[in-house]
């Protein structure tokens, strides 16, 4: 339906929310006419509810956001953005109420899950089930995870190794930990970057599953061991509200990944203080 279509300050970048016979919400990216992403899989798992089968409530009005900034140390000192964004309220089979906040600028999407109710006891997010389905024709070029403690000094994952380049989607990853975030692909045309923004405590650092069948990555969290102690969850465990990080889509030409700030632009200010 209309009110389901969201679009970019420009028009060129649209996203489009329908759920499958299954009931899982899913939503496309389309860049112009081309379709982007597939029909790709929203929604999460926590230890006392189920939000893997959704239904959407209600779309809010579009509100114009943006901002300015300066990052001394990054690619450009001055950085300012333009962006629309929604709220898509969505219920599970119990009527139990989640957002999604979409984030459309013109050059990328980004989403993440919004849990306004207040707690007092933690709750667990087991997985997400959030996809990113590409067309078959699309290549990737992507950045091999690896497995936990499995190599020098028992360091991994260190991010030290060589990107897989060129290679059909659906390609398996190497190893059982997946894929690195950021994640480059080429679909119809146009260079998409994946990656997430605004992580917080008390979320957990996400990447690409190893199986991406049909083209199909879906994110996965860390691998048992991946934390500072050994025994330490793995999972995001905290009383409500919480929001998920960002799941961020580059979208464009090459130079328009390379200068694209969309990271940043959603992600709060730093808070470290300044010690005199």
């Amino acid at each position: 339906s209309k009110e389901n279509k969201l679009t970019s300050p420009d028009g060129k970048i649209s996203v489009e929310l329908q759920a499958d016979s299954s009931s899982v919400l899913r939503y496309i990216v389309k860049y112009g006419d081309n379709i982007i992403l597939e029909p790709s899989a929203l929604g999460l798992m926590l230890s006392d509810a189920d939000y893997t089968n959704l239904e959407v409530v209600a779309v809010s009005n579009k509100r114009e956001v943006s901002g300015s900034y300066t990052t001394p140390a990054e690619k450009r000192l001055n950085n300012s953005f333009k962006a629309n964004e929604w709220d898509v309220t969505v219920k599970n089979k119990d009527g139990k109420e989640m957002k999604i906040t979409f984030h459309l600028a013109n050059n990328g999407v980004a989403f993440r899950y919004v849990f306004e109710e207040q707690t007092t006891d933690e709750k667990t997010i087991e997985k997400e089930i959030t996809s990113f389905k590409f067309p078959a024709t699309t290549k990737a070029w992507l950045h091999p995870h690896d497995d936990v403690k499995n190599c020098w000094a028992q360091t991994c994952p260190s991010y030290e190794d060589n990107y897989i380049t060129d290679i059909p989607v659906g390609t398996q990853a190497p190893k059982k930990a997946g894929w690195s975030f950021p994640a480059l692909y080429k679909s119809n045309e146009a260079w998409v970057l994946i990656t997430e923004a605004g992580l917080e405590p008390p979320y957990c650092g996400t990447r690409l599953a190893q199986y991406s069948p049909d083209g199909e990555y879906f994110i996965e969290f860390p691998q048992k061991g991946e934390t500072v102690k050994p025994d330490d969850p793995i999972t995001p465990i905290s009383k409500l509200p919480l929001n998920s990080p960002w799941r961020v889509i580059m979208l464009g030409e090459l130079s328009d990944i390379v200068e694209n700030s969309m990271v940043t632009d959603v992600s709060e200010p730093s808070r470290i203080e300044n010690i005199d």
